[in-house]
Order: C-alpha cells, then sequence, then structure tokens
C-alpha cells in the first residue's frame, strides 16, 4: 500500500490544480475535559470539546456554530452549521460540517469500496461535480481516503467546495465532511483542520 500522501485541502477550490491532499495526523486533545462534551476553551479561535461515549468519538468542534445531532437506520450523523452572514447581493449560504458514522456496512470492507458506493450516492444527490483523486491519508491513527469535491450547478447560480476524509474501523465508516461557497471556502477551512486533527476514535 501506497504511504499516506498529505493532502491540502485548502486548494480544494479549484481541485483541478490539486496535485496531493494533506492532513496533518490526529493530535491528542485534553483528556481532563474527557466527561464534558461542552466544554469551551479560550484562545483567539475557540472551540468547544466534542466527547460522546455513546458514539465513541471525541473532536474540537466549532465554537458558536448550530450542532444537531440526527440518528437514522444505520447512520449517526452530527451537523455544526456556521452563523449566517451577508454576502454582498444578500444572504451567504452557510458552511457546514458533517460528522458522520455508518454501522453495518455489508459487503463494504475496504476504503475503495466505501469511496464508490459514496460517490454513487453523492452523484444522486449533487449530480455532476469536480473531485480530485482519492489520496490515501490518516484518521484518528487509522488508513483513510481524503478527497475534496468541485460542485457547480449553473442553474442556480451555486458553487460550493467539499473536503472529505473517511476512514473504517470495526466495521463502522468514519466520514468528516466539510461544505462551504467557493467564495469563503478558506475562510471556515482551519475549523476543519482542527477537527480533523483533534478527532479520536475511542471505542
Amino acid at each position: 500500500m501506497a504511504e499516506p500522501q498529505q493532502l491540502d485541502l485548502a486548494t480544494g477550490a479549484k481541485p483541478t490544480q490539486v496535485s496531493s491532499l494533506s492532513f496533518t495526523p490526529s493530535t491528542q486533545i485534553d483528556d481532563n475535559n474527557n466527561n464534558s462534551s461542552d466544554t469551551p476553551q479560550t484562545g483567539l479561535n475557540k472551540s468547544i470539546i466534542y466527547d460522546n461515549s455513546t458514539y465513541g468519538i471525541k473532536f474540537q468542534s466549532p465554537y458558536g456554530w448550530n450542532k444537531v445531532e440526527i440518528l437514522f437506520g444505520r447512520i449517526t450523523n452530527i451537523e455544526f452549521t456556521s452563523p449566517t452572514g451577508n454576502a454582498t447581493n444578500g444572504a451567504q449560504l452557510p458552511a457546514q460540517v458533517m460528522i458522520s458514522i455508518e454501522r453495518g456496512l455489508g459487503n463494504v470492507t475496504t476504503l475503495g469500496q466505501y469511496s464508490q458506493v459514496s460517490d454513487k450516492l453523492l452523484h444522486a444527490i449533487l449530480g455532476n461535480f469536480n473531485s480530485t483523486a482519492s489520496k490515501p491519508t490518516t484518521l484518528s491513527g487509522q488508513p483513510a481516503i481524503a478527497r475534496v469535491l468541485d460542485v457547480k450547478q449553473p442553474a442556480s447560480g451555486i458553487h460550493i467546495n467539499i473536503a472529505q476524509v473517511f476512514t473504517i474501523k470495526d466495521s463502522k465508516a468514519y466520514s468528516i465532511s466539510y461544505a462551504a461557497p467557493a467564495s469563503t471556502y478558506f475562510s471556515y477551512f482551519p475549523i476543519l483542520q482542527r477537527i480533523i486533527n483533534s478527532f479520536q476514535i475511542t471505542k
């Protein structure tokens, strides 16, 4: 297997020019907050430690973003949505980060297989999109795949970029997706990096 490559998702706004995807391997976060899922941290860029022993995940989530947890069937989604702002010509679409845990993968046992299944679903939802080639990386110390999608819908004028990283552990798929308008993709990107770098699978 090829060595994990570093993928700079910040360049995802122009995926045709992305030659590699880069993530920094996961780092540890403060275990003193192990019993709290809502612990604010101080500093210029505030974050909240999200720690859920039921889901078995822990990471630094964005401070001040709206959080919604959705459970349906085999899938658990934790969604964070940025506060809405005003664009030059009206309301601006918010950025969103979604952490997804999928159980019961059936015959899907490899990252390559999961990527193919994910592509079919994304095409059904988003239509056509451009994508960087999937590159190996790590998430919570596990082998993972990372990529950037560029989605344009001329009829509606929507242009968004989506960064994704996902891994499989103990027959569960863990994915982190970040979606934002192309015009604000770089603005919120450090939040995604903080989530990825701090993400831990705890059980």
